[in-house]
């Protein structure tokens, strides 16, 4: 509901510009105009709200012994690595794998299956042909 309401408080403006001007042929009115120029830019702003308001009351009802003013907790949820938001999510904390569970180029599997680069392989290879 929160992401449909501030698309349409960007759009809307825009909307009546084109049903005036190109649909009608009407004269659109300046301030149309002048709201679809300044509400269109700031669609991103709505979505940064409605990403953050959990957040922060997250960190807002956690910190119940020294209680956070808005501007406070605010900071706190901007700054903070993720964890759990007030709608039972998770945040954007980003995980790395390890560095021995990624594929390398260089890297391949032999026959039970593990792991070996390629120059081990190739030099394996020469030494069972050359038997």
């Amino acid at each position: 509901l929160a992401y449909t309401l501030g698309y349409s408080l960007t759009w809307i403006f825009m909307l009546f510009y084109f049903f005036m001007g190109d649909v009608f042929k009407k004269p659109v009115p300046i301030e149309v105009v002048y709201l679809a120029n300044v509400f269109i830019p700031i669609q991103g702003v709505y979505n940064f709200i409605i990403y953050f308001v959990p957040r922060i009351l997250s960190v807002k009802n956690k910190s119940k012994r020294v209680p956070l003013s808005w501007r406070q907790a605010t900071v706190k949820a901007f700054w903070s690595k993720g964890g759990k938001t007030g709608r039972g999510g998770t945040g954007s904390r980003v995980t790395f794998a390890s560095r021995s569970s990624i594929p390398n180029a260089n890297t391949t599997t032999d026959k039970r299956g593990s792991s070996m680069t390629l120059r081990k392989k190739q030099k394996e290879e020469t030494t069972v042909a050359s038997h």
